[in-house]
């Protein structure tokens, strides 16, 4: 997602370069996306749909990603 942000508009190709995964994986997940009306699939490539939208995506992941790191943190150490 974050790629697709950046550069607005790329291919499959691009995405399993990039991204070392299966064009097959990478076409599945855009699927996905798609569903979630996050991105808009043209023929061999894929572009955002809507940039609001899609920046409160990656703004919620961010988010979680911190909390993940700061629950390893926080248990530094802990002994159970």
């Amino acid at each position: 997602m974050r790629i697709l942000n950046t550069r607005g508009y790329c291919t499959v190709r691009y995405l399993t370069n990039a991204l070392h995964y299966s064009s097959a994986t990478i076409n599945r997940d855009l699927n996905t996306m798609q569903t979630l009306k996050l991105v808009k699939r043209s023929y061999g490539g894929v572009e955002a749909a809507d940039r609001r939208r899609f920046e409160f995506v990656n703004k919620i992941v961010r988010s979680v990603e911190s909390r993940k790191i700061l629950t390893k943190d926080k248990n530094f150490g802990d002994k159970i």
